[in-house]
């Protein structure tokens, strides 16, 4: 996806949140191709992310409550302070991204591969984590009340320093 047409997406979902909904539209960036892309900061609630690559890509302190980001590629992603509460994970790869103080409450994440992600101090309350591979995750200082780990692999995962 070209940098012109991922901004008039943004541009529209932007209008879409401050309009409360009744101009503009949801961004759908389904299948997308994002790798590298750089969307720290930006709000982008709602939004869908299905199945699309954004392998390294830069998400810090975005917003992404309640985001779809099933089966999406965050391989080695930068997601660090950023919003994740209810978003929707399962299924999706984020081995080696970066999680540091990301707020993770609610999200679904079962069957997503997080091997050697870093979650450092990230709040993961409520978090489902079922059948998720987190081999060699960082959760030192994790926040982790109430989340799931049904049949997560947590194979030397690290959570003391």
């Amino acid at each position: 996806m070209d940098k012109k047409e991922l901004k008039e997406i943004l541009r529209k979902h932007q209008l879409w949140l401050n309009s409360n909904w009744l101009s503009g539209e949801c961004a759908d960036l389904s299948g997308a191709d994002l790798s590298g892309a750089n969307l720290s900061t930006v709000n982008l609630v709602d939004a869908k992310f299905t199945k699309a690559n954004l392998m390294g890509a830069n998400l810090s302190e975005a917003n992404l409550i309640r985001a779809d980001l099933t089966s999406a590629n965050l391989i080695g992603a930068d997601l660090n302070f950023s919003n994740l509460i209810m978003a929707k994970l399962s299924d999706t790869n984020l081995s080696g991204a970066d999680l540091t103080d990301a707020n993770l409450s609610g999200a679904n994440l079962a069957g997503a591969n997080l091997s050697y992600a870093d979650l450092t101090d990230a709040n993961l309350t409520g978090a489902d984590f079922s059948e998720a591979n987190l081999r060699k995750a960082k959760l030192t200082y994790a926040n982790l009340r109430q989340a799931n780990f049904t049949g997560a692999n947590l194979d030397e995962v690290k959570v003391k320093k």
